[in-house]
């Protein structure tokens, strides 16, 4: 089978005023990460004060309706469910 020959990628020289344009915008989105990640929690222990729902749960039920896997989630739950009978 023949292999496949790859050219280098080129590249240009740095423009310094793209590159630093697009630093910024990256240390933004951080920023905007980190005050998302603190709300996410603010959040997340109002509802375990409120309601008394474990702090995990609450963050696996976000993260399962954020990935739409809710099916993927029941299947793997059921799977597991099953070789735990299993081992029973």
């Amino acid at each position: 089978m023949p292999s496949k020959e790859t050219k280098p990628k080129e590249v240009k020289p740095l423009d310094k005023e793209d590159f630093s344009k697009n630093i910024r915008l990256i240390v933004d989105c951080l920023f905007e990460m980190d005050s998302s990640r603190e709300e996410i929690t603010s959040i997340v222990n109002k509802l375990n004060s409120t309601y008394g729902i474990k702090k995990p749960i609450i963050r696996s039920v976000a993260a399962i309706r954020h990935k739409h896997s809710k099916e993927e989630t029941e299947v793997k739950n059921k799977e597991i469910a099953e070789l735990i009978n299993l081992c029973s």
